[in-house]
C-alpha cells in the first residue's frame, strides 16, 4: 500500500490503539494454523488492545471468539455479529491500469443496457457431477428449500434466466463455463494458456465497460466482486440484495449508487432496471457514473478503505458522515476523466 505510513503507524503493542492480525484469517482457517490466531488475540487481550482481523474471499465460517473487530467481504445482515463489518475486496484501479486513467462515461440511450460476463452455474457447465449438483441446488433454491448459506450461485442463475426473457431492457450476457476466477477481470485460474487468459480478460473488461448497468449477484460467497469493479469503472451496479453487508453502511447510502433489487424481486429485475432508467435524466445518468467512480476512489480502493477505517475508529467507531452523489458531482473536477 503506497500510503500505508500515512494511514497506520507501526508501534509496540503497549503503545498501539489496536492489534492488527497480520494476515487474512482464511490463511489460518486450518487446524495446524489456527493456533497462530489464538496466540495473537490472547496477547492483544492481555495488553488490553482489541484485535482487528480481515477476512476476504468466500469463507463463511464464524471466527473463534476474540476481543475486537472483524472485517469480512462475505457476511449476512440477518446474523451479523455486533463487532463484524463489511469490507470491499482489494482490487486494483482498473481505470488507471487498463484505460490510462481515462474513464469513458456513457450517454443515456432510450433503452437501458445491462452487461454480465462470468460464471452462473448450472449455465455453461459440461454435463457431469458438478453440473448435476448445481442444477439440484438451482431447483431447491427455486422451491425455497435452501438456507441462505447454501444457495451459492442460484440467485445469479435465476436473475440471468429472468433477464434473458425480458424485453424491457437490452442485455449483453456472456456465460463462462468455469467458476475458478482470479480477483480481477473474471478470467480463469487454471487450464488456459496465456493467450486465452488475455482474450478472456479483454472480453470481461469490454463487457463491463460496454453497458452502463452491470448485473451484480452473489457467487459462492455472499458478495459480488463485480459490484466493486463496476463502481471502480464508473458503471451502475444492479445489485441483488441477498442479505448482504456492504462496507461503511452508516456512512454510505448505498441505494444512491446502484439499482437495488431485493432477492424476493428477482422475477421483476428487468422492469426494475427499466423503470430506474426511465426516471433518471440524461445529466443525472452521467453524473451517477462519475459518482460511482468517486465513491470507489474515496471509500473502496484499498488505500481509501484503510484511511476511512482508521478515521472512523479514531472517531468512536463509525460515526455517520454520509457521502452523496451531489457531493461527488461537485468534486468531478478533481478527477482526470475523459467524457466519451
Amino acid at each position: 500500500m503506497r500510503d500505508g505510513k500515512a494511514i497506520l503507524q507501526m508501534t509496540s503493542l503497549e503503545e498501539a490503539d489496536f492489534a492488527v492480525f497480520p494476515a487474512e484469517y482464511q490463511q489460518c482457517h486450518s487446524e495446524d494454523r489456527r493456533g497462530f490466531f489464538h496466540r495473537f488475540t490472547q496477547l492483544a487481550a492481555a495488553a488490553g488492545k482489541p484485535t482487528i482481523v480481515f477476512t476476504g474471499g468466500d469463507l463463511e465460517h464464524a471466527l473463534p471468539e476474540f476481543t475486537g473487530y472483524e472485517f469480512h467481504t462475505s457476511l449476512y445482515r440477518s446474523n451479523k455479529a455486533k463487532c463484524t463489518f463489511g469490507m470491499p475486496p482489494a482490487i486494483g484501479d482498473l481505470v488507471d491500469e487498463e484505460l490510462g486513467g481515462s474513464l469513458p462515461v456513457l450517454a443515456k440511450q432510450p433503452m437501458a443496457s445491462l452487461g454480465f460476463c462470468g460464471s452462473a452455474p448450472p449455465f455453461g457447465m459440461s454435463l457431469g457431477k458438478e453440473m448435476l449438483k448445481e442444477t439440484l441446488r438451482d431447483l431447491l433454491y427455486g422451491a425455497g428449500l435452501l438456507s441462505r448459506t447454501h444457495v451459492g450461485y442460484a440467485p445469479r442463475a435465476k436473475a440471468i434466466r429472468v433477464l434473458r426473457r425480458t424485453k424491457a431492457i437490452k442485455t449483453n450476457i456472456l456465460i463462462r463455463g468455469n467458476s475458478r476466477f482470479t480477483w480481477a477481470f473474471g478470467y480463469l485460474l487454471k487450464d488456459n494458456d496465456e493467450r486465452t487468459l488475455t482474450k478472456q480478460r479483454q472480453e470481461y473488461l469490454a463487457n463491463l465497460l460496454g453497458s452502463p448497468y452491470t448485473l451484480c449477484v452473489r457467487g459462492r460467497g455472499n458478495y459480488s466482486l463485480r459490484f466493486y469493479e463496476a463502481l471502480c469503472c464508473g458503471r451502475i451496479p444492479v445489485l441483488v440484495d441477498t442479505d448482504c453487508v456492504l462496507p461503511f453502511e452508516k456512512q454510505i447510502n448505498w441505494k444512491d449508487y446502484c439499482v437495488w433489487v431485493e432477492e424476493s424481486d428477482i422475477s421483476h429485475i428487468g422492469e426494475i432496471v427499466s423503470d430506474f432508467h426511465a426516471r433518471i435524466s440524461d445529466i443525472e445518468f452521467k453524473e451517477l457514473q462519475l459518482a460511482c467512480r468517486r465513491l470507489w476512489l474515496d471509500y473502496l480502493s484499498p488505500e481509501s478503505f484503510m484511511r476511512n477505517l482508521s478515521m472512523n475508529f479514531l472517531a468512536c467507531h463509525f460515526d455517520p458522515v454520509r457521502p452523496s452523489p451531489t457531493q461527488a458531482q461537485h468534486d468531478k473536477h478533481e478527477m482526470d476523466l475523459t467524457l466519451k
